[in-house]
């Protein structure tokens, strides 16, 4: 977590993961908060999830298949660490 104090402004990020029951969200999510100080009480007034995509889902979700995107990131990986 990051937090940025602006005089009477706070701006908090990070990342989180989340899980809810009874409903497929649970994943890791970034997130945003701005506060505001009011009357010596800090106040949220501005809040925003995201949810971070899984590669291997977003190719799954696109018709592609989970054997295929975890070589491919594998290949990407060993290629990034060779310089070729």
């Amino acid at each position: 977590m990051n937090v940025r104090i602006y005089g009477e402004t706070a701006v908090i990020t990070g990342r989180s993961p989340i899980k809810v029951k009874g409903q497929d969200v649970s994943g890791e999510y970034r997130f945003t908060h701005v506060w505001i100080k009011r009357s010596d009480r800090w106040q949220v007034v501005a809040s925003q999830v995201t949810r971070i995509a899984d590669p291997e889902q977003e190719s799954l979700a696109r018709g592609g298949c989970a054997e295929t995107t975890t070589k491919t990131l594998k290949f990407r990986e060993a290629r990034n660490e060779t310089g070729r």
